[in-house]
């Protein structure tokens, strides 16, 4: 929360601020955070900390920043006002005895580094004192008659570091060369150099010439650097003004200078606090806001920070200097404004937007809430109420259906689940993998609720409550906000009633290409590679909702050209693919995985995509048309990659068949990201470390986990999406020949999977792990989803190069991956 700044102009920095100022300078020193000030007065960004609170520069940066806020434009003569009035008074500010000015100019005017600048001339030169010096003023004449090279010498470097510098002594730099002190008369000791810069336009040097003696100071302090890079700052932008007539004042800009005027703080109301990302550095009272009340907050754009003692209230408003306004506000709320700080219009307009939303979606989903409630308890919902098909009814259980799946998509959702229970129904999203309560109804809805969902879903029954039931949703034509997903519903009885789950299946989440999925660079290499063969066959195994489908399209959306034919057969076919052959598999009529398989060998294809292998009809198929010159990519049930061959030797088929057909075995999890808008800095322990050593590469300094309060874009969980871990067993090169021998052996699951690591091969965990210090993901969620295992401390040898993958051109996608 912005404490009160001090009005008192004479105020001076004692030792403990200024230590504070220089140690969060050097914090923020790399941090480009355009400017805008932090709520609290001792965490400026760069170039911004506070300088003014001595009062030094108050009247003088001022003056400048009139000029910049007028409407009208700058004049040459504010120019040269600016540098006689504003540069002038430097040296008597910081106790210097010489400000000299260097200007980039072409043909006699100032143009910006970059831009056509042919020299660098001394334009300016000012004395503290005024004492007549003619050997000064004539050394100064000749100094300025001279050009020098913008690109060479210390004058150079400033301008091409665009950074201030100082020299504490300036024989330490054999770059400077003291010419203007000796043409002038005097030696130049110590030396602050400071450019003249606008955001990415310089346009000259303003150097800074001996600090004097009798202040008591012999160097030039960081205060001092401070306050001339301010004043610097605003005579930058009142040149580029001049030279860019229709140059805009950005808002950021209005608003700091508008603050500067009042005498107060501008304030970044969407910046995040870099103490707690999941929340932002400006926190706003919404309690507050009720009770001061939200129409009066809307009116008059005044947003309340705090409230201090009875009635006055710290606020951010656009102008603090608008005093009618404030007056307006005090007399509507009853309550006097304290402190008033500066923001943009634009932030102060998305802060009220986003209340007005939240409140707006509350209040609406609520009134709907009610009239469920309400319709249901007055009388039994009719059949023929909820088979109205048009989306605009303004019936309450057709509009509940619509908005829970707008309201699921919304939100990042894969599923949602409608729970009966004994006295309510319980309504949960699956989001990122976890579920999460977002509502509950009344028990009476349920039965309303799941007929009307029914209806959407041919060919479902609405009178048929004894049997499961599936059907799928074509969103699209109900949605009045225009979502375009498919969903599939499931129902299942129950001793409360039907359950009802609906999985939402957005056709733009599958179109992804395998380098969005998360792989690392060798398993994504391997996998490329086997991909890309003309025959052979290819696993991915894990559990439900590992993300197996998703990385069997994308392998598919990578080699789908025109001069492939590519057959599927899915159970279910949960999104169309372009340009491919896709079977629905369907069993209550005989047309199994192996029958569909059979088929296709009769039907010229050059890959196949089985849904999954389940029984050892199918995998003989699947071997055989594998070995028969097609490339088959399927599913397996298994927890890792090794245990894939012996699930094989299990189902009775010849282990010389498995290693004759393999290519690649993938086994993988799903891992919920960070949210990069609220993760925070993570120390491990002595065990994480001992768990993190699993991988080889060396762990980073900073590493992260997810906030235990998240943020609004998070939900409020710390995870954002999910990324993929897995374990590739490739088959080819030196690793490939020893698996085969172990497979013809029989061995098991554990040995092929030990010999593998021992040639290179990556487990599950230490991808993982790998995740973990990329920052992608954190220690307690891979914990979760992947078993640890004990850390792997011995070299991996590479694997061998893979074979040349047929000609095919790959793509590259980018999209969340998703289970099944």
């Amino acid at each position: 929360m912005p404490a009160p700044r001090s009005k008192t102009p004479t105020q001076s920095l004692d030792q403990t601020e200024i230590q504070n100022a220089i140690e969060q300078f050097f914090d923020h020193i790399d941090d480009d955070t355009g400017g805008a000030t932090s709520p609290d007065p001792r965490q400026r960004d760069r170039g911004r900390i506070r300088t003014r609170g001595d009062g030094r520069a108050d009247a003088l940066v001022d003056g400048l920043i009139r000029v910049l806020i007028r409407k009208d434009g700058v004049k040459q003569p504010d120019v040269d006002a600016a540098f006689e009035r504003a540069i002038a008074k430097l040296p008597l500010l910081v106790n210097a005895e010489v400000v000299l000015v260097y200007l980039l100019q072409q043909r006699n005017k100032i143009v910006p580094l970059g831009k056509g600048a042919s020299k660098l001339v001394l334009a300016h030169a000012f004395r503290a004192t005024i004492d007549p010096a003619p050997r000064f003023d004539q050394g100064i004449a000749r100094a300025k008659q001279q050009a020098l090279d913008p690109n060479a010498g210390y004058l150079g470097r400033i301008l091409a570091d665009r950074a201030p510098k100082t020299l504490h002594d300036v024989k330490s730099d054999p770059a400077f060369v003291d010419d203007v002190g000796r043409a002038a008369g005097f030696e130049t000791r110590s030396l602050l150099s400071v450019p003249l810069a606008d955001q990415q336009e310089v346009y000259g040097v303003v150097q800074l010439l001996n600090k004097d003696r009798a202040s008591g100071a012999e160097f030039f302090s960081m205060q001092d650097q401070q306050l001339v890079e301010e004043v610097a700052r605003h005579v930058a932008r009142i040149v580029r003004r001049n030279l860019e007539p229709k140059l805009a004042t950005g808002e950021g800009d209005m608003a700091r200078y508008v603050a500067h005027l009042a005498r107060t703080d501008a304030l970044d109301l969407l910046r995040p606090d870099p103490r707690d990302p999941g929340k932002r550095a400006v926190e706003l009272d919404h309690a507050l806001w009720a009770a001061v009340g939200l129409d009066h907050i809307r009116k008059y754009q005044i947003l309340p920070l705090r409230k201090e003692g009875e009635n006055v209230l710290h606020v951010v408003m656009a102008n603090p200097l608008d005093a009618a306004r404030r007056r307006y506000f005090e007399l509507a709320t009853e309550h006097t404004i304290g402190e008033a700080f500066a923001a943009t219009p634009a932030q102060i307009q998305h802060v009220l937007q986003e209340k007005s939303a939240k409140t707006e979606a509350a209040a609406a989903q609520n009134e709907l809430l009610d009239k469920v409630a309400h319709s249901v308890k007055e009388r039994p919902i009719e059949l023929a109420e909820v088979e109205k098909v048009d989306a605009s009814s303004d019936t309450p259980i057709v509009k509940l259906a619509t908005h829970l799946i707008e309201d699921a998509h919304a939100k990042g959702a894969s599923d949602i689940h409608i729970e009966p229970g004994e006295k309510d129904v319980r309504i949960r999203f699956r989001i990122d993998g976890n579920l999460h309560e977002r509502m509950r109804l009344p028990r009476q809805a349920n039965e309303a609720l799941v007929a009307r969902l029914k209806i959407m879903a041919p060919p479902m029954k609405i009178d048929e409550r004894r049997l499961p039931q599936d059907g799928k949703i074509r969103f699209k034509g109900f949605s009045q906000a225009g979502v375009d997903i498919d969903v599939r519903v499931a129902t299942s009885p129950s001793t409360n009633g039907e359950r009802c789950v609906l999985r939402l299946l957005a056709r733009q989440s599958i179109a992804m290409g395998l380098d969005s999925l998360g792989f690392s660079a060798q398993n994504l290499e391997a996998f490329r590679w086997a991909v890309h063969q003309p025959y052979g066959m290819v696993l991915c195994c894990g559990p439900t909702g590992s993300g197996k489908t998703t990385t069997l399209y994308g392998a598919l959306t990578e080699i789908n050209t025109p001069d492939v034919n590519i057959l599927t057969a899915e159970d279910p076919v949960e999104y169309p693919l372009a340009g491919i052959t896709q079977v629905q598999v369907n069993k209550k009529i005989g047309l199994g995985f192996s029958r569909a398989l059979k088929a296709f060998l009769r039907m010229d294809p050059d890959v196949i995509l089985v849904g999954e292998i389940r029984d050892k009809k199918t995998a003989s198929t699947a071997i055989e048309a594998s070995l028969t010159g097609h490339l088959l990519l399927s599913t397996l049930h298994t927890n890792d990659a090794a245990s894939t061959v012996t699930r094989f030797i299990e189902m009775k088929v010849e282990p010389f068949l498995v290693s004759s057909c393999l290519l690649l075995v993938s086994a993988q999890r799903l891992a919920r990201r960070l949210c990069p808008d609220c993760r925070v800095p993570w120390t491990p322990t002595a065990q994480a470390l001992e768990l993190l050593a699993a991988d080889l590469a060396p762990t980073p300094r900073s590493l992260f986990k997810a906030s235990d309060k998240g943020c609004p874009k998070c939900n409020g969980s710390g995870y954002r999406g999910r990324i993929g871990i897995h374990e590739i067993l490739p088959m080819h090169g030196p690793m490939g020949a020893v698996v085969r021998e172990l497979i013809h052996k029989k061995a098991s699951s554990e040995t092929i999977k030990q010999k593998a690591r021992e040639l290179g091969m990556r487990t599950m965990w230490q991808d993982a792990v790998s995740k973990v210090k990329q920052g992608i993901t954190d220690l307690r969620e891979v914990a979760t989803v992947v078993r640890a295992e004990a850390a792997v401390r011995r070299p991996a040898r590479a694997l061998t190069p893979a074979p040349a993958a047929r000609g095919r051109t790959t793509s590259s996608r980018t999209a969340r991956p998703k289970g099944r």
